[in-house]
């Protein structure tokens, strides 16, 4: 329209002149002079090179055309983008560097006015994490702990099993019968907090798979850069924080409330809020690199390996045994399942010994801040997976940080939004 239409009226000053200019220079003839034609550039005083690149946008091939009004369009004023704006013209594209915290600060503001739109619907996402724990809670009301029997009593009690390992009737079960002295006579944490990160990590993932599906073509048509990925995310993941804050909290209060173990709250609130945000994590991943239908099913798949590998069964050592120990080691959920299963048999450790049940598991004492550590280095992993994602989505060089990013201005009762995918 703009190419088009010469909207003298709509563009003053001079940049509309040199629009008007412009669109003279880049017909194909024009008469001058008593009729005769002729393709001087004079009068818009260009350069060689401009001169070079306006003759070939001449020929009517769209690509110089665009590249030769990139290059003769200076930056508008505010004035010339309000009027252009007003008329429903394009507004050109300026060939200035946008600068990081420029960019951070845009989809900032937008993904904060996007929150805000959406202030309910992430309300109503919370309370459906607060009450998948309190019905996982609820589950395992009963559940309780009561630790091995005394030291003397399970030395007895392997002398009698060994005892029976002559007998061909008991002889295949004498080894997990051994096992079986030294452990909790009754131990009902291991599961239910097994089960509680278990019904957060779902919800958690599956809410993050929202926060970049809908803008996808936005973003696409506004970043070619790394940094403009860079600052992309965290904008999503700063309008993300409200939820990967509350619905943890929401959850402890439930499962603490409804729990008669002895939990331990300040690590039930830690370990839960680190597992929602490796979760969401996962979320970010598979809704960038797949569509929705199969973005669900990767990360389902994602979540049940965390659980598979998380050491209470297949436990650390066997895991260990086979050579790939390395697996608890990258699960979310192992690290999660040591943090609240150290911290709440502490609290039985005035009446029972705890030392064994711990170490039947494989978990330490001491790896408190090895475990917040490892959950918080695979939630940074997971964000610059997702951020060099985006980076190829763009269709950005991943070390090429220059490429020019254009993001739209985010105003006050306006937000662009991606039209709607038409199905196949």
């Amino acid at each position: 329209a703009l190419l088009g239409e010469r909207p003298r009226g709509g563009l003053g000053g001079e940049f509309g002149a040199r629009v008007e200019r412009f669109l003279e220079r880049t017909s194909p003839t024009r008469r001058v002079d008593g009729g005769r034609k002729r393709h001087g550039a004079d009068d818009i005083g260009l350069s060689d090179d401009d001169e070079a690149l306006l003759g070939r946008a001449s020929r009517t091939e769209p690509a110089h055309l665009a590249r030769a009004w990139r290059r003769l369009a200076p930056a508008p004023s505010a004035g010339e983008f309000g009027a252009a704006e007003a008329l429903g013209l394009p507004i050109p594209r300026s060939a200035a560097r946008i600068s990081f915290g420029a960019m951070l600060l845009l989809f900032g503001r937008r993904a904060l006015l996007q929150w805000r739109r959406a202030w309910l619907k992430s309300m109503t996402e919370v309370l459906l994490a607060g009450l998948a724990a309190f019905l996982v809670a609820l589950t395992h009301l009963e559940a309780g702990y009561i630790g091995p029997v005394p030291a003397q009593h399970r030395r007895q009690c392997a002398t009698i099993v060994h005892s029976l390992e002559h007998d061909p009737r008991y002889a295949a079960y004498a080894g997990p019968a051994i096992e079986m002295c030294d452990r909790n006579l009754k131990d009902g944490i291991p599961l239910a907090v097994e089960q509680l990160g278990e019904a957060l990590s779902f919800v958690a993932m599956a809410v993050a798979m929202r926060v970049f599906g809908p803008d996808m073509q936005v973003f696409v048509r506004e970043v070619r850069s790394l940094r403009g990925a860079v600052a992309y995310l965290l904008a999503k993941e700063l309008a993300h924080a409200p939820f990967q804050l509350l619905a943890p909290l929401l959850s402890t209060a439930a499962a603490t409330s409804v729990l008669r173990l002895r939990l331990h709250l300040q690590t039930v609130l830690l370990a839960l809020t680190l597992l929602v945000w490796c979760a969401c994590g996962v979320g970010y991943v598979v809704s960038i690199a797949l569509d929705k239908v199969r973005a669900s099913v990767a990360g389902s798949v994602v979540l049940m390996l965390w659980i598979m590998s998380n050491g209470m069964s297949p436990r650390r050592q066997e895991w260990s045994a086979w050579g790939l120990g390395i697996l608890p080691r990258l699960s979310p959920q192992s690290w999660y399942l040591e943090l609240l299963y150290v911290s709440t048999v502490r609290q039985y450790a005035a009446e029972w010994d705890v030392a064994n049940g711990i170490a039947n598991f494989g978990f330490r004492e001491g790896d408190y801040w090895l475990a917040v550590r490892s959950m918080l280095a695979i939630g940074v992993g997971l964000r610059v997976l997702a951020c060099l994602m985006l980076a190829v989505v763009a269709g950005a060089r991943p070390f090429s940080p220059d490429a020019p990013d254009e993001p739209q201005r985010a105003r006050r009762g306006y937000l662009q939004r991606a039209p709607r995918a038409l199905p196949p």
